[in-house]
């Protein structure tokens, strides 16, 4: 069976009927019950569907081997016997051979009854052994017109000691969607099989597959059922909104279009075995790529849920598996303050006041203030404020989950928020102080606004620090603050969240806080300002964008996601990567170089200075942290408590890997994480015994130190010195690695574990004396493999697609390819290189050009040939 992505609120068993979303007028009742008698009259009928030549045969050419069989299916089902195929081979316009089978030049070529072409090649009768040619290929059916394709035959390149890392939902974009008609094609096998013909044609034989936190391929049996039923309700509820249909029928590929696709695919049973029979029957082996450190994606995808009555049930996660997010508590990291809390120390968390600093009207409030009326109105929320028109999802009665615009719901949502009273508001000199502050425990937001319109606002000065403080005094930096424009403002839905926007976008609180900044600019006109709300975010107890694998239950989570994919026989491997996009929203910064110091970001942002964004997430750690002896002796001294609750200068700057670091906080998180990391490997190894498991390890402290060291003064070819900060620009693997979280990855120990290490490697184009330097560092910090009992040359993790698309194409291939080579000839070290990410490189080195996508720049040098 296939589907098709498009029409999403037809019924899934109708949905694979159509190549292409009906128009939209059409209404849905009407078109349902003609579907309905299309299906009765015609299901005889298309027992009855004769054979076709598929389509996707012509996207890729098929390479055969140069001295064995391979074969490939190119027709919609079986051959019966009364149909004839016919095969013509033509080279530069030579007819090679003709008939219903085809032998010259060494290769024979058939196609069997099973619907499959086959060629074999046999390398001693070879006359031509690098033979491309065209083959023709017609089928008369008997009734039906004739039919013809001509397919693009060569030679395979010889396997290369290349791997392609698929993010699968950017190669299933390339795969399935059409943009000229701007609708998905069918979801089926040949799509697939046209992708791996490509792998085959630039010589790769493993992809390994990262398919999002809940995998594409889904098999219920892993997941509680509860869990699962409660996610295909909210899933299917946004894929049936015709609403939402409508407001994305013009936004071309709007990520909700292909997210609503996500979540189809893991609808569909049968994907995974479709994905994974059409690799095997490739020769591609499969590896399954788990990423300990995104479980949810919560930077781009969440709708916030309601019930019926307007309470707050929670974000959901469409990427995220259903126990992360149903059960945080259980899985994930805990927030500062509900590590504090857990100590006995919930005062030192609690927050009591906050003080606005150049406040522009300070003088209006103070009038008003001393006169006993502050004139604010303060909530404590589960939610922050949201887009009025935006999609957010409500749950009836019956437990079922319908998409709504939030200002149908909003009315019922609010009435749940406590508008908190008792509290004071003071005013010294240009700071407004409001004091006395009682808030629920269960509330993560706080909202401070106008009590009406006619009141006057604190027009606290962009850019300048907002501060928090507990009930025992101390700092509570490690959370957010944003402004919120009203809703009088045209600007004001892109400062609050959207669930889901009306042309289907994201918009999580990161887009809003940005916005927030970039529009109010440098000097907002008092006007704007007066008319804003603040937005007080204290991070939720629990965070769903980080597991905590010291806890058993999250490493079942993880050993079922891994389980699930490897059920699949064309998997046969396990990949532990360090790509996060856990970097969440932040209203404080810290200058990227280590020349400034602690500053609302918007102060950063809007001077254009290189910053360091210090994300909500970096306030959450494994909950053993309450009982860490370093922790909780910082926080039982008032001097060093707020190096618990608050920023430091430069504490998530450079690395953080030494029990001597000043930064507490950020070193103990980071050994939690490698210990949890170790205990996962631990049980990866009992469960699947046998199976070759690799793990990412991102350089060491004393490798980036040693590097940064030796290139402040090492000459640049042209003059100069590259200087430290050459490390960060060309050489740092950032697109897979966020220290702030994956830097304990790099402090992990392997004793005891037969674990592949796998080098992080770099981003870009490093010139040649700085790529060695690092190897050289790389190679002696990983000699003894972190303990591991493996031996051998590993693996080199190399971020080098955004060379596809460099400006000077020429310049940068030639780079790329020099590089490439350099990695390989340590072959005692680097047995292999790892290509980021398998859609550009599938699809950027054009199977047009052999001399590109085959890597031919790794074949040996012929004899006498010119070395240059």
């Amino acid at each position: 069976m296939s589907y098709f992505f498009r029409f999403p609120f037809v019924p899934f068993g109708f949905a694979n009927l159509f190549g292409r979303e009906p128009e939209l007028g059409i209404p849905t009742i009407a078109l349902c019950s003609f579907l309905l008698v299309l299906a009765s009259t015609s299901s005889a009928q298309s027992q009855e569907i004769e054979v076709n030549l598929l389509p996707r045969n012509l996207e890729a050419p098929f390479c055969y081997l140069r001295a064995g069989s391979r074969s490939w299916t190119i027709f919609t089902r079986a051959l019966k016997a009364e149909y004839v195929v016919a095969l013509t081979a033509r080279r530069k316009g030579e007819i090679l051979g003709s008939g219903k089978t085809l032998e010259f030049a060494g290769l024979s070529i058939s196609v069997d009854e099973s619907s499959r072409l086959t060629i074999n090649a046999f390398a001693e009768k070879a006359e031509q052994p690098t033979l491309p040619f065209d083959l023709d290929v017609s089928l008369q059916c008997p009734g039906q017109p004739a039919q013809s394709q001509t397919l693009s035959i060569r030679p395979a390149p010889p396997p290369r000691p290349i791997s392609y890392l698929a993010d699968l939902l950017d190669d299933l974009l390339k795969i399935f969607w059409d943009s000229e008609a701007g609708h998905f094609r069918k979801i089926e096998k040949s799509g697939f099989d046209q992708y791996f013909r490509r792998l085959q044609a630039h010589g790769i034989e493993r992809l390994i597959v990262w398919q999002s936190p809940l995998p594409f391929s889904v098999d219920p049996d892993y997941l509680a059922a509860e869990d699962w039923s409660r996610y295909q309700k909210q899933a299917r509820a946004i894929l049936d909104c015709e609403d939402l249909t409508r407001g994305m029928a013009r936004s071309g590929l709007a990520s909700w279009k292909w997210m609503r696709m996500t979540m189809r695919l893991r609808l569909m049973p049968e994907f995974g075995e479709m994905f994974a029979r059409s690799a095997a029957e490739h020769g591609i082996h499969l590896t399954a790529s788990f990423r300990p450190f995104e479980p949810a994606l919560t930077k781009y995808y969440e709708v916030p849920t309601f019930d019926e009555h307007g309470n707050w049930l929670w974000g959901f996660l469409p990427a995220a598996w259903p126990s992360v997010n149903y059960r945080p508590q259980d899985l994930c990291f805990a927030n500062f303050r509900t590590i504090l809390a857990k100590q006995g120390r919930a005062a030192e968390a609690e927050p009591r006041s906050i003080e606005f600093t150049q406040v522009g009207n300070a003088d209006k409030l103070l009038d008003r203030y001393t006169q006993g009326k502050h004139g604010l109105r303060i909530v404590a929320s589960h939610f922050p404020p949201i887009a009025a028109g935006s999609f957010v999802l409500v749950r009836d009665a019956k437990g079922d989950f319908s998409l709504k615009r939030y200002r149908d719901i909003a009315e019922q949502a609010e009435a749940h928020q406590s508008e908190l009273s008792g509290f004071d508001v003071s005013v010294d000199g240009e700071s407004v102080r409001i004091n006395g502050l009682r808030i629920p425990h269960d509330r993560r937001f706080l909202i401070i606004s106008r009590e009406n319109e006619s009141t006057e606002m604190i027009q606290a000065a962009v850019g300048r620090p907002i501060i928090v403080r507990s009930q025992t005094g101390n700092r509570l930096g490690r959370i957010n603050i944003y402004r919120v424009l009203d809703q009088s403002d045209p600007y004001a839905p892109r400062t609050r969240i959207a669930g889901i926007t009306v042309p289907g976008s994201f918009q999580t609180t990161f887009q809003a806080i940005m916005n927030g900044i970039d529009r109010l600019g440098d000097s907002p006109e008092p006007e704007r300002l007066a008319k804003l709300s603040f937005v007080v975010d204290f991070g939720s107890a629990w965070s769903v964008e980080m597991l905590d694998f010291q806890r058993a239950d999250t490493r079942r989570v993880a050993i079922a996601q891994v389980k699930m994919m490897l059920a699949h026989s064309a998997f046969d491997e396990i990949f532990i990567n360090t790509r996060t996009h856990c970097q969440l929203a932040a209203t404080t910064a810290d200058d990227y170089y280590g020349d400034g110091g602690i500053e609302p970001l918007a102060h950063y942002r809007l001077k254009k200075i290189p910053y360091r964004h210090l994300g909500i997430d970096l306030a959450f750690a494994p909950i053993s942290l309450a009982s860490n002896p370093r922790i909780v002796a910082l926080a039982s001294k008032t001097e060093t408590l707020e190096q618990l609750t608050h920023w430091q200068d430069n504490e998530w700057l450079g690395s953080c890997q030494s029990p001597t670091s000043p930064f507490v906080w950020r070193y103990e998180r980071n050994r939690a994480v490698a210990d949890g990391l170790r205990q996962l490997l631990m049980d990866l190894e009992r469960e699947f015994p046998g199976v070759r498991i690799r793990a990412v390890i991102p350089p060491s402290e004393e490798v980036i130190r040693n590097v940064r060291r030796d290139l402040k003064l090492m000459p640049k070819p042209g003059g100069g010195v590259y200087g430290d900060k050459y490390y960060g620009q060309h050489i740092r693997s950032s697109l897979n690695h966020i220290p702030g979280i994956g830097e304990g990855m790099a402090m992990i120990d392997l004793t005891g574990l037969g674990v592949e290490p796998v080098f992080l490697g770099i981003r870009r184009t490093p010139d040649a004396a700085p790529l060695n330097l690092y190897l050289r560092e790389c190679f002696h910090s990983m000699a003894r493999n972190r303990g591991s009992s493996f031996r051998g040359p590993r693996s080199f993790f190399y971020e080098a697609q955004e060379t596809l698309r460099a400006k000077d194409r020429d310049a940068a291939r030639e780079k790329r390819e020099n590089i490439i080579r350099t990695l390989l000839s340590h072959r005692d070290e680097i047995a292999e290189v790892i290509l980021y990410e398998a859609a550009n490189w599938a699809y950027y080195l054009p199977v047009s050009d052999p001399d590109q996508c085959e890597h031919r720049y790794l074949d040996p040098i012929p004899k006498g040939a010119d070395s240059q």
